[in-house]
């Protein structure tokens, strides 16, 4: 199949940014060898997209969402925690889109490994975020009812 010009060079612009990022494939194979602690201590992972100016917070949520992707909640965590805290003189993520993204990755991550109460606490600091419409704030309900369901529901 021969690709057009445009379609080249619009792959060769969107290209760059996802060949700094371990693929999913990757993270499998390393499977077990991927922990919590061994995340959150090491920032070589996430280094090809950290490495550049102001962009801590960006590498450490895209590496999050691909430890997300095969099911690594709990490494996800303080990568997520970490990119929605950026440090002094840091930028922090792009935009407001990729901010509610993060809280609401780091809801979910907090849910799957059973803190409720921290997944509360983020999800009410992602109601404190400006800009949100009808559309969010029915995400963010839909979110809270789950968190009330699931911190209710008698362990096995």
């Amino acid at each position: 199949m021969r690709v057009s010009r445009s379609r080249r060079s619009y792959v060769n612009r969107v290209t760059p940014l996802a060949s700094l990022m371990p693929s999913n494939a990757a993270i499998r194979r390393r499977g077990a060898a991927i922990t919590a602690a061994a995340i959150a201590d090491d920032d070589t992972a996430n280094e090809p997209v950290a490495r550049q100016p102001n962009h801590r917070s960006l590498g450490d949520y895209l590496l999050a969402r691909q430890l997300l992707n095969v099911q690594e909640h709990a490494a996800a965590v303080p990568l997520l925690e970490r990119s929605l805290a950026p440090q002094a003189g840091e930028r922090g993520l792009p935009s407001l889109e990729f901010v509610r993204a993060a809280h609401l990755s780091l809801v979910s991550a907090l849910v799957e490994g059973e803190r409720y109460a921290d997944a509360a606490r983020v999800l009410a600091a992602l109601e404190q975020v400006p800009e949100q419409g009808n559309g969010h704030r029915a995400v963010h309900r839909e979110w809270q009812r789950r968190i009330e369901f699931f911190a209710s529901y008698p362990a096995p």
